[in-house]
Order: C-alpha cells, then sequence, then structure tokens
C-alpha cells in the first residue's frame, strides 16, 4: 500500500527542509523497530529516534511511526518536522482520492480508491498538505523553505501524496515525540495499543549491548 514515506527536518534559521538520511543505528525485534541518528545536523544540535510498530489483522493492518528528538544543545531549540507519505491503493497510482477527516487526536486525512482504504493522522500536526505525486516531495528537497498551509484537499483521481508539518520549539536537554498512523484497509486503531515511541525498549537495547558484546573479527594474518 506504501509506495514512499519519510521524514524531514528544519532547524530555524535553516534555508531548507533536509530528509533524515541513513541512520547511525537500526534494531528490529518482530513488529517493533527503531532508527537512531546521533547527530544529524553534524553541529549537536539533536540527536533522532524513529520507532514504528506494524499492527496485523489478517485483512489488512496498522503502521504507527513516531520520530523523537533530543535537543542535545545547550539551549532552545525551534524545530519544524515533516512526514511524507505517498500510498498507491489497489495496486495503481493515477485513480487516488484523499479528503479531510477528523479526530481531537490531529489531523486525518482519508484515501480511497474503490474499497481500499489508507487513513493516515497526524497526531498533533500544526499543518497538512495533498498533492499529486512529485510536487509535495520536490518542495520537501529542493534548496528553499517550505510550509504546509492546509491545502489540496479534496483531491480526486490523483496519484495523491500528503504531508504533515509540526512547529515546535524543545527546551535544552529535553525532547519532543511526533507520531503518525496509518490503517492500509483498516480503520485507524486508538494510538494506547501501541508501544510506540518506545518499542520494547528494553528488548532494543538488549540487542544493542549483545551487539556491543561481541568482539570484531580479526583479519587473517598472511602465511
Amino acid at each position: 500500500m506504501a509506495f514512499e514515506s519519510w521524514w524531514f527536518y528544519r532547524v530555524s534559521g535553516g534555508a531548507q527542509e533536509s530528509a533524515f538520511a541513513n541512520p547511525d543505528i537500526e534494531l528490529y525485534n518482530g513488529s517493533v523497530g527503531r532508527l537512531g541518528w546521533n547527530d544529524p545536523t553534524g553541529s549537536g544540535l539533536f540527536s533522532a529516534a524513529l520507532s514504528f510498530e506494524v499492527f496485523d489483522s489478517g485483512t489488512g493492518g496498522n503502521l504507527f511511526q513516531n520520530v523523537r528528538i533530543q535537543n542535545t544543545s545547550g539551549a532552545n531549540l525551534t524545530i519544524d518536522i515533516f512526514h511524507y507519505s505517498d500510498f498507491d491503493l489497489a495496486g495503481t497510482s493515477g485513480a487516488d482520492r484523499a479528503a479531510l477527516g477528523s479526530s481531537p487526536d490531529g489531523i486525518v486525512i482519508n484515501q480511497t480508491e474503490g474499497t481500499q482504504s489508507a487513513p493516515i493522522i497526524g497526531y498533533g500536526a500544526n499543518a497538512y498538505r495533498a498533492s499529486r505525486y512529485a510536487q509535495l516531495l520536490a518542495d520537501l528537497t529542493d534548496n528553499g523553505v517550505d510550509n504546509l498551509g492546509n491545502t489540496g484537499l479534496p483531491l480526486n483521481n490523483q496519484d495523491v501524496t500528503v504531508g504533515f508539518q509540526w512547529s515546535v520549539t524543545i527546551a535544552a536537554g529535553g525532547y519532543h515525540d511526533f507520531m503518525t498512523q496509518f490503517g492500509s484497509n483498516a480503520p485507524l486503531l486508538d494510538r494506547s495499543v501501541t508501544v510506540v515511541p518506545e518499542p520494547g525498549m528494553a528488548i532494543l537495547m538488549g540487542l544493542g549491548l549483545l551487539a556491543l558484546a561481541i568482539p570484531p573479527r580479526r583479519a587473517a594474518r598472511a602465511a
């Protein structure tokens, strides 16, 4: 159902949005996982962790994602976080429909094609944007500053892409969570069912410690 989905950030004063690059750590255990970045900007401003959990209902499923931004600087951090998704319902890319839903927990966008459905929610998001494929992604990856303006819905018979934006200030040493959920031919679940944003951390940390405990291989000596 999901063709593309990823996260972007822009620190206050930045000239453009940036995608989170390859993670420094990846941990997986069953239906939960975690990706981690020690210093995405390379300037000691923040660390980030993407936690996710998959629920399989048999005929459909749900995916929770959460990005936690930890302010590692000595001052307040003002940052914008973006979540971009492109869902291709019914195995096609050109006949999807999208309309704004309703939830007290955040912004909901309902996507459908025939009997297929993919609702998505940005919990606590400040803004959204829907557009045809490549338009929104091009803006998030160009050399300029972009803000989502609650535009684009309803959108009919298109290759729909959607984005959420959060704008927050995080105190020095503090953190903030940015969560989404989407359903693949399944209704949205209550957020209380997921272990995200801390997905079985005892297990995942155990896996990480185990990896650290494995001694590195020594290079074979030449005869």
